[in-house]
């Protein structure tokens, strides 16, 4: 009897240590687990902010081509377009 209770007792700590180191993967999986969604989180936002930037850019756009297309007549656009020309030797200095 003292034999199989040195058994069971041996068999036991085996056991715990298992079922610890079981317990430490779980939580180093629910821990990557929570990294990749935070990364992932963290990637939708980026990328959400581009194209809501994008999306503001555009907009910005469209209101100048209209303004422009309101104000300028082709008078203006051809003294803007000599006046343009002449700077350009300026700029490259």
């Amino acid at each position: 009897m003292v034999g199989s209770m040195t058994m069971c007792f041996c068999f036991k700590r085996p056991m715990k240590r298992a079922t610890d180191a079981d317990s430490r993967s779980s939580e180093a999986l629910a821990s990557a687990a929570a990294k990749a969604a935070e990364e992932k989180i963290a990637l939708a936002e980026a990328q959400a902010l581009a194209e809501l930037r994008a999306l503001a850019a555009d907009t910005a756009v469209t209101a100048a081509e209209k303004l422009i297309a309101a104000r300028l007549d082709d008078k203006r656009a051809a003294d803007l377009i000599k006046r343009s020309l002449e700077e350009i030797p300026s700029k490259l200095n």
